[in-house]
């Protein structure tokens, strides 16, 4: 159980919606100093341990385990996340130079070096997903920090460009420096850097983590002032990065498990809609933003002429990166439940694969209210297209059904697919209820406790022999990550 007074308030929330990072400082002197040493050790006598710097620096689960940490973590993932099986210690030596300003997170091929993330088909606004960047030593400016851009997490590509030959201006952004132990929560799509050059003697050492959220939020996870004020009182414009008040309140109200204010489109100006669309391609990040969140206000008018907007983009090269697209795309996941009987018919049906696949992201993107496509979901398993395939287990994850599928998405020939459903496993089965065997023995055949007992121990078996049976080593160890996640909920 979290501390309460460890908890996030309205305003911390508030603020990280905004700004994309939070700083904090586990007081746990002795431990950074100890870490410092064991990572320095590990890299002088092997190099980079990559995912497993975790098993190789055991002290680093005391840092996670910190009431702080927890309480900020439980904030913004709810209270059941999870810790990814991806991280990455970072090294900067002396005299090394910074790197271009990045999101994390996504890659066009799967090789055997791929050691992480979660292999998105495009970014969401509605984040289920944070980075943690830790230092075990202090980190001053002369050191090459990682920086931070605040406000701009919302921000695709094309409206980031700019900021690729901005290596040495430290007013671009933040940087994170601080005294040993200091850890940034930063959100999932925050734009960072390895910045400037290390003009210091030392390396410089930062570990990254990714955790995620394993349930859709029901309510405010941190110490809310109350359900109903909240949504009264429209965030302000106060960020670095102004005129985004739309996709910051709309992320709000989603975190407040306010599925009925989002599911009140409807009230926009329909005669509107094809307007707003061609805002979609404007050259300012916040009018594309704007026109996405008035699109989402219209509601059911809007989606026949989304889809239709969809159907009109060319054929992405290898992950998409088309404005139009991804626009259009947050527009129908804002549009919410009136837009999820139209994507579900494009889904399992429509001629063109990326609208397929863009089909099966957004009813992802939309969650719990999607739970009425979950058989769609299912049957795009075995759609030809491993772009459908992926997005379609990653949905089914994010809504937390559909079991049976991911199941037998193990054994897809698609590396990636198999990835994504053990992760999609993992979290479906991480963010069930608490149950006991002994209380689903005596509950009869098909009551909904049983089956979710035995929807977790058949997936555990399924687990079981990926971690022996898989080509790729980062998918067994995924499913031995997966596995550590899942079982407790079972052995009770």
């Amino acid at each position: 159980m979290v501390n309460q007074q460890y908890l996030l308030n309205d305003e911390g929330i508030q603020n990280f919606i905004k700004n994309g990072h939070i700083t904090l400082h586990p007081d746990l002197p002795d431990l950074h100093e100890e870490i410092y040493r064991e990572t320095a050790a590990i890299f002088e006598k092997e190099g980079d341990p990559r995912n497993h710097i975790l098993q190789k620096v055991p002290a680093l689960y005391q840092v996670f385990a910190h009431p702080a940490v927890r309480g900020v973590l439980t904030s913004l993932l709810g209270p059941n996340y999870m810790m990814h099986p991806h991280r990455h210690a970072h090294m900067k030596q002396p005299g090394q130079k910074g790197g271009a300003w990045h999101q994390d997170g996504r890659s066009k091929h799967f090789t055997t070096k791929d050691h992480g993330w979660l292999f998105e088909w495009r970014r969401h606004h509605r984040f289920r997903s944070v980075w943690a960047w830790y230092y075990p030593q202090e980190v001053t400016e002369d050191m090459g920090p990682t920086a931070v851009i605040p406000g701009v997490q919302y921000y695709d590509l094309e409206s980031m460009r700019h900021y690729n030959d901005a290596y040495s201006d430290p007013e671009i952004g933040a940087l994170l420096c601080g005294r040993a132990g200091t850890l940034t929560i930063g959100h999932y799509h925050q734009w960072h850097s390895s910045w400037g050059t290390n003009h210091s003697n030392k390396n410089r050492y930062m570990i990254k983590f990714l955790l995620t959220r394993t349930e859709e939020p029901g309510q405010p996870s941190w110490n809310a002032n109350s359900v109903g004020s909240t949504h009264n009182a429209p965030l302000a414009d106060d960020a670095p990065t102004p005129g985004q008040e739309a996709v910051w309140n709309h992320v709000w109200n989603w975190l407040n498990g306010d599925n009925v204010t989002i599911a009140k489109n409807g009230g926009g100006n329909g005669n509107r809609v094809y307007q707003l669309i061609e805002t979609l391609h404007d050259a300012s990040a916040p009018a594309r933003l704007n026109a996405v969140y008035a699109l989402g206000a219209v509601g059911e008018p809007a989606v026949d002429p989304l889809i239709e907007t969809l159907r009109g983009t060319a054929e992405p090269a290898e992950i998409t990166e088309e404005p139009i697209l991804t626009h259009a795309a947050y527009a129908l996941s804002a549009i919410g439940g009136a837009a999820v009987p139209a994507l579900t018919s494009v889904l399992n049906g429509d001629a063109v694969w990326w609208v397929r696949a863009t089909a099966a992201d957004i009813l992802g993107d939309i969650g719990k209210p999607a739970a009425e496509a979950v058989p769609a979901l299912i049957h795009a398993l075995d759609d030809p297209s491993e772009w459908v395939r992926r997005n379609s287990v990653n949905a089914l994850g994010t809504i937390g059904e559909g079991t049976e599928g991911l199941i037998a998405a193990l054994k897809d020939d698609h590396p990636l697919v198999r990835c994504n459903a053990v992760n999609a496993l993992a979290r479906t089965c991480k963010g069930a209820p608490p149950l006991t065997r002994g209380a689903a023995k005596g509950a009869p055949c098909l009551s909904p406790l049983r089956r979710r007992v035995e929807g977790i121990d058949a997936a555990s078996r399924a687990l079981s022999a990926v971690m022996y049976d898989d080509e790729y080593a980062i998918i067994r160890e995924y499913a031995i990550a997966a596995l550590e996640e899942i079982t407790p909920d079972t052995t009770n």
